[in-house]
């Protein structure tokens, strides 16, 4: 079974203007970013997928990417920084439990009747 992943990036949330802790203050700022990971498995013709928003830390804007220059890898370096913060939400447990949601279609572990 090859699996392949896919992010989408259905929404990015910014602020007009934000200020940050060193009393920076940039325009149009990226904050949340709604996400999408799609899990295939080409072979079985299944997909799966599990979503959710992460928040951008903006503590410190020396290094700001303006919205309209935010590409989707860099929107998914953030993203992915978010997740390894959190042990049980790292991007690789993500792909695990897509995975296992994969397999339990394949062969399923209740049957309805």
């Amino acid at each position: 079974m090859a699996i392949t992943y896919e992010w989408k990036i259905p929404r990015v949330d910014t602020h007009p203007t934000h200020t940050d802790e060193q009393n920076n203050t940039e325009e149009d700022v990226v904050c949340n970013i709604h996400w999408k990971l799609i899990a295939t498995d080409d072979v079985n013709n299944i997909k799966v997928s599990n979503n959710g928003t992460v928040s951008v830390n903006l503590d410190d804007l020396s290094g700001f990417i303006p919205f309209e220059d935010v590409t989707k890898a860099q929107a998914i370096t953030w993203i992915e920084a978010w997740h390894s913060k959190y042990e049980e939400w790292t991007v690789e447990k993500i792909k695990a439990r897509l995975d296992r949601k994969i397999a339990e279609k394949i062969t399923p572990v209740i049957e309805k009747h």
